[in-house]
């Protein structure tokens, strides 16, 4: 349960916040087209995109992960989170040239087929409100669907809040019956912290992650944790400082730090500018026991401070 209120200037009484009601779908979809990049950081590309017989109230790109985004907006409650999402899914990936150009159109650009990871391509639907059997229905670990509730205040105050299921249950594959469900869940595949430790790590590297991993957290309530395809990735506002790579091995850190300032007492991390890597990152450092987290620590607090804004 969310409360906002106003605090008096004058006193320590707070005064509730009324929310408005959106009257059309329209004034949702608007907002959030113009607010597009701040909000979820995503580039827009089209308004009411149609593939086959549907009509896509948002396209959009995440640069990010290389991934198209499919928005819908919705004023009632009277829709399925599953089979509208999976819907639409289906009809984009067996269109996805229709994509591509439309994107390359907008955007003046040549980006090819290959250049987009087609197995992060999500669904956000974005309402007032959503009833318990639609939150219920995204408990599941390789649902590729977000909901995202939106409340307008009296005074112009605009709150996007995404609902996340308490728990997450087993695949999705596991309940439907659904052949579209299930050839999606092979195509498109959220990624998860859980995944990369069952595929990359030992139980020497998992103890080491989820050591590094609590620390990490604990710099800030603000923290968020992304997993990527090839890492676990830090950000606070959508700026990351740093990334995870847990392997068999070791686990590896990716800095994101101002060059100029950061201290490396010991010369442990290398330059990782002019090469390529799974994430962002202009220094990274190799973890191999419990006895290098401290010094990764060090690291890894040098480009949390550095970031400009926290909180």
């Amino acid at each position: 349960m969310l409360y906002l209120f106003v605090k008096s200037s004058e006193s320590n009484k707070l005064t509730s916040l009324r929310d408005k009601d959106f009257r059309l779908e329209e004034e949702i979809q608007s907002l959030t087209e113009v607010n597009l990049e701040r909000i979820f950081n995503l580039d827009f590309v089209k308004r009411e995109f149609s593939v086959q017989n549907f009509s896509i109230d948002t396209l959009a790109f995440d640069k990010e992960k290389k991934s198209f985004v499919l928005i819908e907006y919705k004023r009632e409650k009277s829709f399925s989170v599953i089979d509208q999402g999976f819907s639409y899914l289906a009809a984009v990936l067996a269109h996805k040239s229709d994509l591509i150009l439309e994107y390359n159109e907008r955007k003046d650009t040549n980006l090819g087929r290959k250049d987009v990871d087609w197995s992060q391509t999500k669904v956000i639907f974005i309402a007032p409100s959503f009833t318990p059997y639609q939150e219920g229905a995204i408990a599941f670990q390789d649902l590729p669907i977000e909901l995202w509730q939106i409340t307008m205040f009296e005074n112009n105050l605009v709150l996007y809040n995404e609902i996340k299921s308490m728990r997450t249950t087993e695949s999705i594959k596991a309940v439907s019956s659904s052949k579209i469900v299930k050839a999606i869940t092979e195509k498109v595949k959220p990624y998860s912290v859980k995944e990369h430790l069952e595929r990359y790590s030992s139980p020497k590297t998992k103890k080491i992650f989820e050591i590094i991993d609590e620390a990490i957290r604990s710099l800030d309530n603000h923290i968020e944790v992304k997993p990527f395809k090839m890492s676990i990735n830090y950000k606070i506002n959508r700026r990351q400082f740093v990334a995870l790579g847990v392997q068999k091995d070791d686990v590896r850190i990716y800095l994101i730090v101002n060059e100029k300032d950061f201290q490396d007492p010991e010369n442990k991390t290398r330059d990782i500018k002019k090469i390529g890597t799974v994430t962002a990152g202009n220094k990274d450092f190799k973890i191999k026991d419990e006895r290098d987290i401290k010094y990764a620590m060090a690291l890894i607090v040098q480009a949390f401070e550095d970031l400009p804004v926290k909180g």
